[in-house]
């Protein structure tokens, strides 16, 4: 599917959703945000995932106040939340069709225990490019820019835990197998989308992306 323009600017997210991910198709460059204040209660640090006990948030705590740049957001370990999230995403994930094809490769994402949350959203990104095989070029602000130039797309913060899955731009949710419940869980991590369906994850991800009229 060719990009429909240049660059687009988004934030990075702790391993991001569905919709995140079929965002990065939609274009050549992908510009992501590196000198914002950190957000609370927002994708920077938390994920969702799907557990016998329904949908599950995973955050990472974190040291530091929405005033910080989140560069300088700074991991809190002394709650061994790793050890935590690892249990969760086996319990959730033990039995998916490829659960064993990739727990080595998020589970060397969460033992790599990088000090800064910018760090490790980044080593998750690259890590999940790889093993969807995305050819997207990615690049890194170094200045903060409340209006970008025209010809890139802002997508920061249009993608937040508490909005409609009806609002995320160009997006249509493809559902497919999940391991637990009857009702279809829209937008979850990436990593439910790894672990059910493995290989047909970009395919689906290209299928989710909404064709314009």
């Amino acid at each position: 599917m060719p990009a429909e323009t240049s660059t687009a600017l988004i934030e990075m997210h702790y391993f991001p959703s569905i919709a995140w991910f079929a965002q990065l198709l939609r274009f050549n460059t992908i510009r992501l945000e590196t000198q914002e204040n950190f957000r609370k209660q927002s994708y920077r640090n938390r994920c969702y995932i799907q557990t016998a006990n329904n949908v599950t948030a995973l955050s990472v705590p974190v040291t530091g106040s929405s005033k910080q740049a989140i560069k300088d957001i700074e991991i809190d370990y002394s709650q061994r939340w790793t050890d935590i999230h690892w249990r969760t995403i086996q319990s959730g994930y033990g039995n998916a069709p490829y659960f064993e094809f990739f727990e080595n490769d998020i589970r060397d994402i969460l033992e790599a225990k990088p000090s800064r949350l910018l760090d490790l959203n980044r080593l998750i990104l690259t890590k999940c490019l790889k093993l969807l095989n995305f050819n997207v070029h990615v690049e890194y602000t170094q200045t903060f820019e409340k209006q970008p130039e025209i010809s890139v797309i802002d997508l920061r913060n249009s993608l937040q835990p508490n909005k409609s899955i009806h609002d995320i731009l160009e997006f249509d949710p493809m559902s497919y197998y999940q391991v637990f419940g009857a009702d279809f869980a829209n937008n979850l991590s990436i990593l439910d989308l790894l672990f059910c369906e493995g290989p047909q994850a970009k395919s689906l991800l290209l299928a989710s992306i909404r064709k314009k009229n």
